[in-house]
């Protein structure tokens, strides 16, 4: 669980810094030796003197001194430690080195070397810095689980157990604690997928903060009946559209016309992304793109912000696929 645990810090760290309208250029990672779970990563960060917040702007970096040099030039210093703000739980764990700063496209960009350290995280931290669904009950029934487990079978092939870990969790970050495997939480999608279990289509459940259908309703799983999704109180889920929001997404063809839909990316994939994520960086991942035509497509689509602030914003910031939807008719419309 060590190296699972160190990629989990450094995400945080990239949507710390990105929720304040900054933005990570590149992230290089790689272990300090074969087999260990000391992780390495080199970023490229682009320095900003100011961070959005909230709808607004602050100091990102308050200046330490100021001088006049020859020429009556300014001479202003900061501090690289003022740049990155590491997750509280994870300070102890992570330690960091500036490598080398310099101006590219009229832009500062600092390079830092992190090392993350598994051993040395806060235990709480996915209590302290990742929004949670439910209360301390949520664990599955441990007995059920293996009561349905086929030892002959590893846990991916082995559909009954996996069905019934889906039902029993409420984010893939949850299943991917409690399987038997050490994989991420996109890694456990990926065999709910394969396995029948989950429908991506459907958006009922994702890699961070939504889920299944807490009490296992089959409206969350395919070839299990019809039905709505049903629509949970907590502020921080997002329940899945209706079969109504779906086909209320506009003619893919008209999008791609109007924004430049990239090739092998379809509009259901952007929606899916945009909720599921909490940073431009989640973003570009899920949608294996370069950041570039990222921030362009979700400009365009007028989405960039529903991926910028929600650290900031604190943990009931959410955005519900209504509101993508409605933001992407606006933009085929032309309306935005």
């Amino acid at each position: 669980m060590g190296l699972r645990t160190s990629f989990d810090v450094l995400s945080r760290i990239v949507e710390r810094y990105e929720s304040r309208g900054r933005s990570v250029r590149r992230v290089e990672v790689a272990t300090r030796e074969a087999g260990g779970e000391c992780l390495c990563a080199t970023m490229d960060v682009a320095v900003s003197l100011c961070s959005a917040v909230g709808g607004g702007t602050r100091p990102a970096l308050p200046p330490r001194t100021a001088t006049l040099t020859e020429g009556d030039r300014l001479q202003v210093e900061f501090s690289a430690a003022d740049l990155l703000d590491l997750p509280p739980a994870a300070t102890e764990a992570v330690s960091m080195a500036t490598r080398a700063v310099g101006v590219t496209d009229e832009e500062v960009v600092l390079t830092v070397d992190l090392t993350v350290d598994p051993a040395a995280v806060d235990e709480g931290i996915d209590e302290n810095d990742a929004p949670r669904d439910r209360g301390d009950d949520v664990a599955p029934d441990t007995a059920a689980l293996e009561a349905v487990r086929d030892e002959s079978l590893p846990p991916y092939e082995d559909t009954d157990y996996l069905r019934a870990l889906y039902e029993a969790c409420d984010t893939f970050s949850e299943m991917s604690r409690r399987i038997e495997m050490d994989v991420a939480a996109e890694t456990v999608r990926r065999y709910m997928i394969e396995a029948g279990v989950h429908d991506p289509v459907s958006y009922a459940t994702s890699t961070g903060d939504e889920g299944p259908s807490p009490d296992g309703d089959a409206s969350a799983h395919p070839g299990d009946g019809g039905g709505d999704p049903t629509t949970d109180s907590d502020p921080d889920r997002n329940p899945g559209p209706t079969t109504d929001d779906r086909e209320s997404l506009p003619d893919e063809r008209l999008v791609a016309d109007g924004v430049g839909l990239p090739e092998e990316v379809e509009l259901s994939d952007v929606v899916e992304a945009v909720v599921d994520s909490v940073s431009v960086f989640e973003v570009q991942r899920k949608l294996d793109l370069d950041r570039r035509p990222t921030v362009e497509l979700l400009r365009q689509l007028d989405l960039l912000d529903l991926v910028m602030h929600r650290v900031a914003d604190g943990p009931n910031r959410g955005t519900s696929y209504e509101e993508v939807a409605t933001r992407i008719r606006r933009c085929a419309a032309g309306e935005a």
